[in-house]
C-alpha cells in the first residue's frame, strides 16, 4: 500500500466512526451491495441501477434485528423502456419511458418484523422522461422524481411533468413499504365498447437475514427488499400512461477493499457535512 494511502484510511476511517457515534447513540456501519430499479407494473425493470455503499445501522442490541436504517446515496443509473401497448400508445403518442435515477438520503424504520415503515423519508432521485410522437425520445415530457425532498418517489404526494404547457401529467409517488405495494391502471376493454377496466398490480418487500429470520438482519449476508407504487395520470381524459414501481434491494456485505473503502468514506463525509451545514 502507497505511503500516502494508509494515512488517508485511518483518517477517514476514523472520522466517518466518529460522526457515526455521534449521529445515533448506538450505531454499526454495514457495507452493501445494491439495486434502485424502476419498472412498468406490467413489465420487467426498464431502469437497473447498482451501485455499493455504507448504511448506518441503529438497534438496541449491535447487530441483529434492524430497526433503524440510513443511507447515503451511492445508487445511481438509467435506462429506457418501450411502451408496447397499443391502446397507451393511441391515446397520447407516448412511445417509450426514459428515466435517470439516483438514491438519495434518508432514514426507514423499523425494518425487521414487517408491517408498515414509519414516516421517514427516502427520495429517489432524478428525471423521468415521457417520449412521444417519434422515436429516440426527442420529443418529451419530462419532470423530477421528486421535489426538493418533500414530495414525489419514495416520499409520497404528487409531481408535475411538463411544466405548465396544455398536457400536463402528474406523478403519483408513495412511501417505501417492505409490506405490500399496490398500484393501478387502467386498461381499454375489447368487449366493453369503450369503457375502461381498472387493473390491481402489487409488488412485495421483505427483510431477513442469511438464514431467512428477521432476527439477524442487520448482520452479513442481510437483505432487504423496499417497493413503492408510482401512478401517472393526464390532465386530459382518457390519456393512459402505465403504472410502474420502484424497488430498492440491498444486501449487507463484508466490508470491502481499502481503496472502495476510502472512495466511499470520502463519499460519506461530504454527505453527512452537507447535511450538518443545512440551517
Amino acid at each position: 500500500m502507497s505511503s500516502w494511502v494508509r494515512p488517508v484510511l485511518v483518517l477517514v476511517g476514523v472520522s466517518v466512526l466518529a460522526l457515526a457515534n455521534t449521529h445515533e447513540s448506538r450505531a454499526d456501519l454495514l457495507w452493501f451491495d445494491g439495486t434502485l430499479s424502476l419498472e412498468l407494473a406490467t413489465g420487467a425493470p426498464f431502469v437497473d441501477a447498482t451501485g455499493q455503499s455504507v448504511a448506518l445501522i441503529n438497534n438496541s442490541a449491535g447487530l441483529g434485528h434492524l430497526f433503524k436504517l440510513d443511507l447515503f446515496g451511492g445508487i445511481s443509473g438509467s435506462g429506457t423502456v418501450p411502451i408496447t401497448d397499443p391502446d397507451i400508445v393511441a391515446s397520447f403518442g407516448l412511445l417509450s419511458l426514459s428515466a435517470t435515477v439516483a438514491l438519495g438520503t434518508g432514514k426507514l424504520y423499523p425494518i425487521s418484523g414487517g408491517g408498515p415503515l414509519s414516516p421517514g423519508k427516502l427520495p429517489v432521485l432524478g428525471e423521468l422522461r415521457l417520449c412521444v410522437f417519434v422515436p429516440g425520445c426527442s420529443v418529451a415530457i419530462p419532470g423530477p422524481l421528486t421535489v426538493n425532498g418533500t414530495r414525489g418517489v419514495g416520499i409520497g404526494g404528487p409531481v408535475t411533468l411538463g411544466g405548465s404547457g396544455i398536457i400536463r401529467v402528474t406523478l403519483n409517488g408513495a412511501p417505501w413499504t417492505i409490506g405490500t405495494a399496490l398500484a393501478y391502471s387502467e386498461v381499454s376493454s375489447s368487449t366493453a365498447n369503450g369503457f375502461w377496466t381498472m387493473v390491481t398490480h402489487s409488488r412485495f418487500g421483505f427483510a431477513h437475514g442469511p438464514a431467512s429470520l428477521t432476527s439477524s438482519t442487520a448482520t452479513t449476508g442481510g437483505v432487504i427488499q423496499l417497493v413503492t407504487p408510482i401512478s401517472v395520470h393526464s390532465n386530459t381524459p382518457k390519456q393512459l400512461f402505465p403504472s410502474m414501481f420502484g424497488i430498492l434491494r440491498l444486501r449487507f456485505i463484508p466490508e470491502p477493499s481499502a481503496l472502495a473503502m476510502l472512495l466511499a468514506g470520502g463519499a460519506f463525509l461530504a454527505t453527512v457535512g452537507r447535511r450538518r451545514m443545512r440551517p
